[in-house]
């Protein structure tokens, strides 16, 4: 197991009952400006990180078409992970499949309901029969299984700070003496992954 996975998978395990941990941010270049919103993560497979996404979503073809940056928070351990890394949709009909079949009723129905991002002024100029949210049995031809493969993972770990009660019996979070920050990279090379450490100021986001 890459050096990034085994510490992305032990942080997320400490922070999953979140559901906010399992938000990350994309970052994708459009119309020569960085655009930047919210992906849930699905699970992890072999090395790369498992999303779904809507194919007539605009940012679908920006994922796709173009190295991106992600950004991951971990609030209870104080962690952030930024990944640069290539994202590619996963086809195979079995894995399309399955994943499919584990979306909630009203999750598969969006994949059949009307397109992403539509303005609400258009809707009168839609044929909306077509969109009728029908029972989806059958795997949407919208859905897409994304896997996001990184070659430059950043993990930042930084002072952890505790509830802690002071004269006035109120409570403010201090940062513990024996915690110290951390920031390590993992950058894929020609002969596997390798792992830099560098200095973190006290300073923390």
């Amino acid at each position: 197991m890459a050096s990034w996975l085994q510490a992305l998978s032990q942080s997320f395990n400490k922070n999953q009952f979140l559901d906010y941990s399992s938000l990350l941010t994309a970052g994708v270049i459009k119309d020569s400006k960085v655009n930047l919103f919210p992906i849930r993560f699905q699970g992890f497979y072999q090395e790369t990180l498992t999303v779904f996404y809507d194919k007539r979503s605009a940012l679908y073809t920006y994922l796709i078409n173009q190295p991106c940056e992600f950004l991951w928070h971990f609030p209870l351990t104080s962690e952030f992970f930024k990944f640069t890394a290539n994202v590619f949709e996963d086809a195979t009909e079995e894995n399309r499949t399955g994943y499919w079949n584990l979306l909630s009723q009203r999750e598969k129905q969006g994949y059949c309901g009307l397109p992403p991002d539509c303005p609400v002024l258009d809707f009168k100029q839609l044929d909306l029969d077509r969109f009728k949210p029908q029972e989806a049995v059958n795997v949407s031809e919208n859905f897409a299984v994304l896997r996001i493969r990184p070659f430059e993972v950043e993990h930042s770990r930084f002072l952890d700070k505790s509830a802690v009660g002071n004269s006035r019996k109120t409570y403010e979070s201090l940062p513990q003496p024996d915690s110290i920050s951390k920031k390590w990279l993992h950058k894929l090379g020609d002969r596997g992954w390798e792992l830099s450490e560098f200095y973190v100021p006290i300073a923390r986001p």
